[in-house]
């Protein structure tokens, strides 16, 4: 079962969100989003449409996870 999404969250449709990914309060996901495990969004972060998050290439995969910090913004408007 899905939890929940935290308060004041808006995530679209046909948005891909794997386990292990922690979201803050107040963000908003547009659709087509694709979040691998991992991912940490922190309160407030947009996330326009069609970002999609890779696994780190194997020289890199000890560097810790993928941090949106607060209030953040990322791809096209």
């Amino acid at each position: 079962m899905k939890a929940p999404p935290p308060p004041g969250c808006r995530i679209e449709e046909h948005t891909l969100i794997e386990p292990g990914v922690s979201i803050g309060a107040n963000v908003t996901i547009r659709f087509g989003v694709a979040l691998r495990t991992g991912t940490v969004i922190e309160d407030g972060v947009t996330i326009e449409a069609n970002v999609s998050f890779s696994d780190p290439p194997p020289t890199q995969r000890d560097a810790g996870p993928t941090v949106l910090k607060r209030d953040s913004k990322i791809g096209a408007q």
